[in-house]
């Protein structure tokens, strides 16, 4: 589904991603794991071509993905980090803003606010006043919002308490998904399917 090869990143004269590869398939729950500044949220953000890599070979669905395919590409993937958007207006306007669609998805966004046991009125509130907690799981439902099949999840349940750590991931448990997680809780191991450890090179881990 995802193949990189040869990912180099060098950033103020340090490299942090030397020259790693690795292959994600349908349906795989990948967890990331490794030290601090070993290159796990750049390894992220280089997939997407938010970071922008000194070579890499990204290929998704055996197609090569060069400048011209960065859009089209990234309108795949859902990429959730751990700190919420720096959003001034109401919640709503995010939404509206961030979901094109969402006056057709009102039963979905209803629902998972329920789920997620967030009051319909913090809708109409200004973002910047939410707690980090409940900016983060507005920034999960907006992602899931979306529909999309993959998502790259980096540290996203870090501000979460222990119910809403469970009720996120088995959002992204579904079997129609496909994700690459950055986490250093304890919580998403059962939900890996596949382990790999990043620090200096890229390994995989058995589980």
């Amino acid at each position: 589904m995802i193949k990189f090869e040869n990912i180099y990143v060098k950033k103020k004269d340090k490299v942090v991603l030397n020259h790693i590869s690795g292959e994600i398939r349908e349906g795989d729950r990948v967890l990331i794991t490794g030290p601090s500044g070993s290159g796990k949220t750049t390894l992220l953000k280089t997939l997407l071509f938010f970071d922008y890599p000194e070579t890499a070979d990204i290929r998704f669905q055996n197609q090569k993905i060069g400048k011209k395919d960065i859009h089209h590409y990234r309108s795949s993937f859902g990429y959730i980090g751990q700190n919420p958007p720096a959003f001034t207006g109401k919640t709503s306007s995010l939404m509206r803003f961030m979901v094109r669609d969402i006056v057709e998805k009102q039963n979905r966004l209803k629902e998972l606010m329920f789920f997620f046991s967030l009051e319909d009125e913090l809708l109409e509130s200004a973002f910047v006043s939410l707690s980090n907690g409940e900016k983060q799981r507005i920034n999960i439902i907006i992602s899931l919002l979306l529909n999309r099949n993959i998502y790259l999840l980096d540290e996203i349940t870090s501000n979460l308490d222990p119910e809403n750590v469970q009720k996120t991931i088995r959002c992204f448990s579904r079997e129609d998904f496909t994700c690459l997680v950055v986490s250093h809780q304890e919580e998403w191991q059962s939900f890996a399917t596949r382990r790999w450890h990043l620090n200096g090179s890229l390994k995989e881990v058995n589980p």
